[in-house]
């Protein structure tokens, strides 16, 4: 995150107890999100495609990465508006504390 131009800097008191039971619950669906696609595509503990031909594998290996890459946007997303929220009381408190009650 980058600091504000004003010199004030965001701390965990911008983020209120809503904001981090948010990034807790994004973070641990990602895991286990992610675990199921491993589980899904290397139950074995390594990728073994389903087809024979190369050009068929790298075509699997995109659909791998595109099951991979939905979730992981989603919880950037998810960690974007939450950080957006704090540096929003952050410019919004003129002293740069926000003095939240946690």
């Amino acid at each position: 995150m980058r600091a504000p131009q004003n010199g004030r800097h965001l701390t965990d008191d911008h983020f209120t107890k809503e904001d981090v039971a948010e990034f807790h619950r994004l973070m641990g669906e990602l895991l286990s999100t992610c675990r199921a696609i491993g589980e899904q595509y290397a139950p074995e503990g390594a990728w073994a495609p389903s087809t024979p031909g190369l050009l068929e594998q790298f075509g699997e290996s995109m659909q791998v990465i595109a099951d991979i890459s939905r979730p992981v946007n989603k919880t950037r997303a998810g960690l974007r508006r939450i950080a957006g929220r704090a540096r929003q009381r952050l410019y919004e408190d003129g002293t740069g504390r926000a003095g939240l009650s946690r």
